[in-house]
């Protein structure tokens, strides 16, 4: 996984021994297999089935991941590990949402989501992953682009996360849907696609997050200087 990579990474060039950065690894590997493991579990055992129950269960589930992911945003720990990842490593992850699009162009085509879901209605999440590389190129590696474009591209791609899973939750058989075109959005029933919004669209806003935050540190760095 590229974000274990990057980490690894960050704690090599603070000058963590290697034995300490596997033990990391470990944890860190251990706790996100737990939680797919997890997720895998409740979607098979019915969990997120029960589309009466309000809150809606797997958008409940959203919340409390996105609370964690702010709370590692604002952890001293990661602040200082970011000092040591480079920016573009950050952006160029963020193109396996490409991957992710076409998987869900594909299950539009079988008849498994709506259509509003998809690069052919009204999800434009392709668009941050096909312009990770070159915003990552141009800004950091070329330099030819100022961190600013790459700031505005994060929270672009933040908003556009946001867009698709309001979409999602709206297309759900919810007694507040409002899609009404068939077939409703059931992905978070079916495994293994109930991972899509439970880790892969968090992984997609903690690198925003992430982002975002490191590149703040270094303009203010850059300012202060």
């Amino acid at each position: 996984m590229s974000v274990l990579v990057i980490h690894q990474n960050a704690l090599k060039q603070v000058g963590i021994a290697l034995p300490q950065r596997r033990i990391t690894l470990y944890f860190t590997g251990s706790a996100i297999a737990v939680w797919v493991f997890l997720v895998s579990i409740a979607t098979v055992m019915g969990y997120f089935n029960k589309y009466d129950a309000m809150p809606p269960r797997m958008l409940l589930l959203m919340i409390v991941i996105v609370m964690i992911v702010l709370a590692i945003l604002f952890s001293g720990r990661v602040s200082y590990l970011l000092r040591y990842v480079p920016p573009e490593h950050l952006i160029y992850v963020q193109s396996f949402r490409i991957v992710v699009e076409i998987i869900l162009v594909s299950l539009y085509y079988a008849y498994v989501i709506p259509v509003q879901m998809t690069f052919e209605g009204m999800n434009y999440d392709i668009l941050i992953g096909i312009t990770a590389p070159l915003i990552g190129y141009f800004c950091f590696v070329k330099k030819s682009l100022p961190q600013w474009v790459a700031i505005i591209w994060n929270i672009l791609g933040i908003l556009l996360i946001i867009n698709v899973v309001t979409i999602a939750a709206l297309s759900s058989p919810f007694p507040f849907k409002y899609f009404m075109n068939e077939p409703a959005n059931t992905l978070p029933v079916i495994w293994p696609y109930s991972l899509l919004p439970s880790v892969l669209v968090p992984i997609a806003l903690m690198l925003h997050f992430l982002s975002i935050k490191q590149l703040v540190l270094k303009l203010n760095q850059s300012k202060s200087n």
